[in-house]
């Protein structure tokens, strides 16, 4: 459905611009997809004008078919509808044959199988309609649920007499006896790690959220060390240095020293997850901080030059959200600030009206409930008193 907010955009469930959205990332590259969890970054490429999104970029979407094929391509939409069809037909299999052997043997119409079987076949088909409209299979209950209602309808329980035929068993032995234990050591293996990284890496995301700074860097340097591949873990350290930048009272070479550190980090992410809008912003905030420093002209206009590289690339992947904007602004601003120092009164005034449309932009992408102290409208404020003043010493 949908609704108007308050400031007459869009403000819906999302399903329908989440499912076109997915689409144009499957045409994009249709035969292997974006890769896993890649959704989230197209997004904020392909969602329609009007959309409200809020502050939050969608995971999922909303239908586990189309995130299938955004994500995996072709490939892997064609191995998931292998499984789907393997599973359903051995337990739609069993049915035949209960209704053909079984029951034609000797009249059973009681059968704990039986009942198994239609349960998870009942079971997979409510699943399987409901994941046209939601994310069952990344919900780890849903997906536990239905490795269990899968395993059952891989083995619903042929009981024969001796001497019979029992459908595919042969199949079955061979997966059984060859495949099934190294699968589970695989998994056992793969699970401790990611599981531990994962509890303390949401321990110490919960502590960022706190203030606990403290316990945050044990958790997340624990994860990182553990996993140096933890994209979060290695953003999240980075905010945490960045965030030290603006404490009260602090040195200024100190201030310095932790935005390199900052920056450092967010390069770091980016090699990781070259598609994330924030830290691209991250990284263009510490260059122009630095760039303020530099007292040589050459390697100031080289940190503005990568800064303005950075919020570019974010606000190609995320052309609609208020951060590119804002610090794109904020950028501006300082180059505008740079430039009436240097008694260049017009270059002065061109940035700062570059500078107001940028933030003017931001505040229009911000949604209502956050609106009041927020940076953008501090600096629309700002430039719109800057603009006014270099335009009467422009004459």
């Amino acid at each position: 459905g949908e609704l108007i907010s308050d400031d007459g955009r869009i403000a819906n469930t999302g399903r329908t611009a989440y499912w076109d959205a997915a689409w144009q990332q499957f045409t994009g590259k249709p035969l292997l997809g974006e890769g896993p969890r890649s959704f989230s970054y197209h997004f904020n490429k392909n969602f329609p004008e009007g959309f409200w999104v809020g502050t939050r970029t969608p995971r999922n979407v909303h239908n586990d078919y189309l995130q299938t094929l955004a994500e995996y391509g072709l490939i892997g939409g064609v191995l998931a509808a292998l499984f789907l069809i393997t599973h359903i037909g051995r337990g739609l299999r069993y049915l035949a044959w209960f209704r053909n052997r079984r029951f034609a043997r000797d009249g059973t119409r009681f059968s704990n199988s039986l009942a198994l079987v239609v349960g998870a076949l009942a079971a997979a088909a409510t699943y399987l309609v409901h994941s046209l409209f939601d994310f069952n299979m990344h919900l780890l209950a849903n997906a536990s649920l239905m490795a269990f209602t899968f395993g059952i309808l891989a083995s619903p329980g042929f009981r024969v007499r001796q001497g019979e035929a029992i459908p595919g068993a042969a199949q079955r032995i061979f997966v059984g006896k060859a495949l099934v234990p190294l699968a589970a050591v695989s998994i056992l293996l793969l699970g401790w790690k990611h599981t531990h990284t994962d509890i303390l890496l949401r321990r110490g995301e919960a502590a960022m959220v706190a203030g606990d700074e403290g316990q945050a860097i044990a958790d997340l340097r624990a994860v990182a060390e553990a996993d140096p591949d933890n994209f979060r873990a290695i953003k999240n350290l980075a905010v945490i240095r960045f965030n030290k930048i603006y404490e009260e009272g602090l040195p200024d070479f100190i201030a310095v020293s932790y935005a390199k550190a900052a920056l450092s980090g967010f390069e770091a992410a980016l090699e990781l997850h070259p598609y994330d809008y924030l830290s691209m912003v991250y990284a263009a905030r510490c260059n122009t901080y630095l760039a303020v420093f530099e007292t040589d002209p050459g390697a100031r206009a080289a940190r503005l030059a990568e800064a303005s590289r950075a919020l570019k690339g974010a606000s190609d992947w995320a052309p609609k959200r208020f951060e590119p904007a804002t610090w794109r602004g904020a950028l501006l601003r300082t180059r505008a600030n740079l430039a009436e120092i240097e008694e260049e009164p017009a270059r002065a005034l061109a940035l700062a009206r570059e500078s107001l449309e940028s933030f003017e932009y931001a505040v229009s992408r911000t949604p209502m409930r956050m609106r009041g102290n927020t940076p953008q409208e501090r600096g629309l404020l700002e430039m719109r008193k800057a603009v006014a003043r270099l335009s009467n010493a422009n004459g």
